[in-house]
């Protein structure tokens, strides 16, 4: 496993708007989304929390492919600890 620098741009990130299960975002004072982050697919990714506004980093992950096609959402917050470890999918 390899270390890499912070893929998260803050500077990316659009306060006020949610992702829902079926991929639209949609607005919602209490959570925030990041522009769009490159994976490798089937790759392994340990993503680690901070608080931002008192609130956790992370709440899901919503993955797409490379022609930004909406593939899905999955929850983070059930397995919350200081960082969860993901594999992208295949397609991502």
């Amino acid at each position: 496993m390899s270390i890499s620098q912070n893929l998260l741009n803050l500077d990316t990130v659009t306060d006020g708007r949610a992702i829902k299960d079926d991929g639209r975002i949609v607005s919602n004072p209490d959570y925030d989304v990041s522009d769009f982050i490159k994976v490798e697919p089937d790759a392994r990714y340990t993503i680690s929390s901070e608080q931002r506004r008192g609130l956790d980093t992370f709440n899901s992950i919503a993955y797409y492919d490379r022609d930004k096609k909406f593939i899905k959402r999955v929850s983070a917050r059930d397995r919350y600890v200081e960082s969860i470890t993901i594999t992208t999918p295949i397609n991502a």
